[in-house]
């Protein structure tokens, strides 16, 4: 494998993304026989783009996307990410509406709420901000919210399409329909599985006949990204994370993407030569710097041994935020109508895919 020296030169020099000299060595020596993937660049160059249609649509239209964002009391790492979409809404041109609940309140109270967001017209998707307090009933508040807003994926029937996917795209194909999107246009898939799949596909690694091992099984992280690459046609095979990994679990993965935030828990030693590591948890110390992110791959035992690996921060993770901005985008076009308007614009609702490619 050939060194790939830019993508560590730009994630030093990108803006804002201070890193220590520590890490920045460990990816430099990393970088002579393992690529480093990160996806600033990705992100930078799809909201771009994102920003640039929604600045046409809203030209033409007058029309804005409204995100609503239900929080509870305050979480030290829940705030970074809210922060984070806060930063890149606004970077987009999304309008995000936030409402906070306390602890203590009821599931009824968000009910109520969720019922009256799914009524508002200026409203195009709605979003649920983890952890939820114990007093709050997860499944009824993620269930309440209309499936065409719920732009991670998260309610049971927008999950349970996804699980359904492959069936839901024969039928389509054999009713002769485009892409799907004009007979199934109602579907979100989560934000986390749509990054991975936007992040392999644009390093342009190959998917189909190779193998996965996703560890981590939340419904909301390694259930659906596993889900969303065997529709690619890979073989994917989910471990809890919970479980031991043991060299017999990952040595034959072409992949192996993490989905669990237990800090360097996955070693080099365990992989196949010239796979592709995949870390997707991230985890906080008690500062708020860059420096204080772990990741749950042990990168400096992966170099020499896996062929890429991505960094933390850096990796797909990021790019999630980038992928709930367009769900939320998508919503807006099929809830206002303005399918026609957008593939005017040489867009394309696609059924699974990213929106806008890297």
């Amino acid at each position: 494998m050939t060194c790939h020296i830019r993508g560590v030169t730009h994630f030093f020099s990108a803006r804002n993304r201070p890193m220590s000299l520590l890490k920045a060595h460990r990816l430099i020596k990393c970088a002579y026989s393992t690529r480093i993937l990160d996806s600033w660049r990705i992100c930078d160059k799809i909201t771009e783009k994102t920003a640039l249609r929604l600045r046409h649509i809203k030209e033409e239209t007058g029309v804005v996307p409204g995100l609503a964002l239900i929080r509870f009391g305050y979480n030290a790492d829940a705030e970074r990410f809210i922060q984070k979409k806060k930063e890149l809404a606004l970077r987009c041109g999304v309008d995000l509406h936030e409402y906070k609940f306390d602890s203590s309140c009821k599931t009824e109270e968000v009910e109520e709420k969720i019922h009256q967001l799914n009524k508002d017209r200026s409203i195009h998707g709605i979003v649920v901000s983890h952890p939820l307090p114990s007093s709050i009933d997860e499944d009824a508040v993620l269930n309440a919210i209309s499936p065409v807003k719920d732009v991670d994926g998260c309610s049971s029937l927008n999950e349970g399409r996804l699980v359904n996917l492959g069936e839901m795209k024969k039928r389509a194909n054999d009713k002769g329909l485009d892409d799907d999107i004009h007979y199934y246009n109602m579907v979100n898939f989560p934000s986390t599985a749509l990054a991975t799949l936007c992040f392999i596909e644009s390093y342009k690694l190959p998917l189909e006949k190779r193998k996965a091992t996703v560890i981590g099984c939340s419904s909301s992280v390694g259930l659906p990204i596993a889900l969303l690459l065997s529709h690619k046609d890979m073989t994917c095979q989910l471990s809890h994370s919970h479980q031991d990994i043991t060299p017999s679990l990952l040595k034959d993965s072409d992949y192996v993407i993490s989905a669990q935030g237990s800090p360097m828990k996955i070693k080099g030693e365990w992989l196949k030569p010239e796979c592709t590591v995949i870390d997707m948890g991230p985890t906080y110390a008690a500062s708020a710097t860059h420096d204080d992110m772990t990741g749950s791959v042990d990168v400096d035992t992966c170099c020499n041994i896996a062929g890429n690996v991505t960094p933390v921060p850096g990796g797909p993770g990021i790019l999630s935020q980038v992928m709930l901005m367009q769900n939320t985008m998508k919503s807006m076009v099929l809830q206002e109508g303005m399918l026609p308007l957008y593939e005017r614009m040489g867009g394309k609702l696609s059924f699974y895919q990213p929106l806008l490619s890297y």
